[in-house]
């Protein structure tokens, strides 16, 4: 079962996460201009360079060993330029948490024949090995020798090679990472690297168990459909509002049970309308304030995000804040890259109305993957909270994304995110409060919900 991880990249300079081509035929704008030089945004490995006098602005995705122009578009860049406040001594621009320093020339491997023209495959090969070794952040957590899978694989590549064995190969040497950031995309293919889990290895049991489908994906649908009948047998049929996708799919869900105790499915954090994160930031409110209107006179709270494939952290912290009346911290972060580490960023959140304060139960688990994991820091740090279920996977960084010199894209995971107690917890997730089975080939046939059942026990 392929995982969707839709949490948004904060690649190079852009606003949003959309790749379009370069558009230099497009005339940057005048404010854009204005800033001209050359600026970095460290352990990005991006630059832009504008060239007031040529009128000309461009963009590279650099490492220490190679260069590739980048193809974000003009317009994304000039968004960023336009929006972004210029410090006092002129050296630093800053906009929406993303921070560019001025450098005094670009980056040397983009000056000199490090910088890449052809799209051979052992340049892509070594764009990618080298954006990884300058800018993913956890090799030692991932117990990943970085240099010997170089060693390992750098031999087999050569010119004559095919792009299905380019791609075959690529995919070998990121597979041991285990890390659904992590991923490799072609015309034909996809790869990430997540790690099997132990609901996926009960599918594939599972499967081999039964004679009903002969296709694992639609054994898989058919696992989905009857965990979303039996959570939804347990709702009161008055008063159910769905939360939908921007192409109409049903991805959430907020009900009540037995007319006492308030119930929220959501199963992504993004995509509700088509549009950017201050829209679906938007849409997630207009869903949550009726929902907690709704509310109101409930007992209790219960949140369901165990199959959350993340979206945007925006989102997550929305979500959160209708459960507080105060400001709370709610995570911090910053990058690790080749030179160092950026500063560190918090995140708080802060309270919407109208505010929760009743008992409210997380049920979460190992599919409860990046910007679902921010939100289960978030809730944990409010008193009225209680995480049950299982650790969540431990995938809380953004995706750094990349253009490979082949016209391919890659991402990796290059920030670090902190809980507000200042514990990393990339790799391990998110602890519950109390352990649980969140699900179960067993208990799906048998039509049963462990998790909601011990919520509705703490809560009642």
């Amino acid at each position: 079962m392929k995982k969707k991880y839709i949490n948004m990249s904060v690649i190079a300079f852009a606003i949003t996460a959309s790749i379009a081509g370069c558009g230099s035929s497009s005339k940057p704008a005048k404010t854009a201009l204005t800033k001209q030089g050359v600026w970095e945004r460290k352990g990005y490995g991006s630059v832009i360079k504008v060239d007031k006098v040529a009128k000309v602005i461009k963009s590279y995705d650099f490492t220490r060993e190679t260069c590739l122009e980048s193809t974000i578009s003009l317009m994304e860049i000039q968004t960023f330029l336009d929006k972004a406040k210029l410090s006092t001594d002129k050296n630093t621009l800053e906009s929406d948490n993303i921070k560019v320093s001025r450098l005094d020339k670009l980056p040397q491997s983009c000056i000199d024949d490090r910088l890449i023209t052809s799209a051979t495959p052992t340049n892509t090969f070594e764009h990618l090995w080298h954006n990884f070794n300058d800018y993913y952040a956890f090799f030692d957590e991932r117990n990943i020798d970085w240099a010997a899978q170089y060693s390992q694989y750098k031999p087999h590549v050569s010119e004559d090679m095919s792009e299905e064995e380019l791609f075959q190969l690529m995919s070998a040497m990121l597979e041991p990472i285990g890390d659904g950031h992590v991923t490799l995309t072609s015309d034909e293919d996809e790869f990430d690297a997540s790690k099997e889990g132990k609901f996926e290895i009960m599918i594939k049991e599972g499967f081999l168990q039964q004679d009903e489908f002969d296709d694992i994906d639609d054994y898989v649908d058919s696992l989905l459909r009857k965990f979303y009948s039996i959570t939804e047998s347990y709702l009161d049929t008055n008063n159910v509002q769905f939360l939908n996708d921007a192409e109409g799919d049903k991805i959430g869900i907020a009900g009540f049970i037995d007319g006492t105790i308030g119930y929220i499915q959501i199963n992504q954090m993004s995509d509700f309308v088509s549009g950017d994160e201050t829209d679906n930031v938007k849409a997630i409110h207009a869903f949550m304030q009726k929902a907690m209107k709704n509310f109101e006179n409930t007992d209790g709270i219960i949140v369901d995000v165990r199959l959350n494939s993340g979206g945007h952290d925006a989102v997550s912290l929305a979500i959160a804040s209708y459960f507080t009346d105060e400001k709370k911290k709610a995570y911090s972060k910053k990058t690790q890259y080749w030179d160092g580490e950026t500063e560190e960023l918090d995140f708080y959140v802060e309270p919407s109305t109208p505010s929760y304060l009743k008992p409210v139960i997380v049920i979460a688990g190992e599919n409860t993957v990046s910007a679902g994991e921010i939100f289960l820091m978030a809730m944990s740090e409010l008193s009225n909270v209680r995480l049950i279920g299982e650790n969540s996977n431990g995938i809380l960084s953004d995706r750094l994304e990349k253009d490979l010199p082949n016209g391919w894209e890659m991402s990796l995971s290059n920030e670090v995110y902190y809980d507000a107690s200042g514990k990393k917890l990339e790799v391990v997730g998110i602890a519950p409060d109390i352990n649980i089975s969140v699900l179960s080939i067993e208990a799906l046939v048998e039509g049963r919900d462990d998790a909601i059942e011990t919520a509705l026990q703490l809560l009642n």
